[in-house]
């Protein structure tokens, strides 16, 4: 627990700090939504071992676990970046410096959205994401 517990009640030391309060709650959001995504994963992928599920079942738990594993990644990021906050608030510049690596995840993923998107405009001769040419004969 962010900031340890007072001895005498075994309460958080940090539960009156508002940047304590939102780490709480974006980790226990982020806590369902992956463990959901998992759990999803885990039962489509007994169903389909089985040989139990049509393509459209598929397809659709292929979607929940995909937007429920999107919606955990900002919460994940929030608890590490409201987590953070409240305990290193004492140290001013360790504290907005360790915001700004957790934020800074945000840029990247925009980026990488971005490039993702700009290679299915590209020509079918060319791919953004990869390292080697899709048409070319050498063997790696």
């Amino acid at each position: 627990m962010p900031g340890g517990y007072k001895n005498e009640q075994g309460t958080p030391v940090l539960l009156k700090n508002t940047a304590f309060a939102v780490f709480v709650i974006s980790d226990a959001i982020a806590m369902v939504l992956s463990t959901s995504a998992l759990t999803m994963h885990l039962y489509w992928a007994l169903l389909g071992e089985r040989g139990q599920v049509d393509e459209d079942l598929k397809e659709y738990f292929s979607d929940w676990t995909f937007f429920l594993t999107i919606c955990a990644i900002p919460a994940l990021i929030i608890a590490f970046i409201t987590g953070s906050h409240a305990v290193l608030a004492p140290s001013n510049w360790l504290a907005i410096t360790s915001c700004f690596i957790g934020v800074s995840f945000f840029f990247f993923a925009y980026k990488a959205l971005i490039v993702g998107y700009e290679g299915h405009e590209a020509d079918d001769n060319t791919q953004c994401l990869s390292f080697s040419d899709p048409n070319s004969t050498d063997k790696v």
